[in-house]
């Protein structure tokens, strides 16, 4: 009974998996992106005031 149970938890858990991992990955990866956009765009006005930071 209890293999039962477990198979069909599994099952549920599998099927589930993807709507949860599409969701996450949605919710994770939309940040990043923008972050990385963000970044790659203000990065190049950061980094030469803190290399003439670094420098004086």
């Amino acid at each position: 009974m209890a293999v039962v149970d477990q198979n069909s938890e599994l099952a549920i858990v599998i099927f589930l998996l993807p709507v949860d991992l599409g969701a996450i990955l949605r919710r994770k990866v939309r940040p990043f992106i923008a972050y990385f956009f963000i970044g790659s765009y203000i990065s190049p006005i950061v980094r030469p005031s803190l290399r003439e930071g670094a420098m004086a």
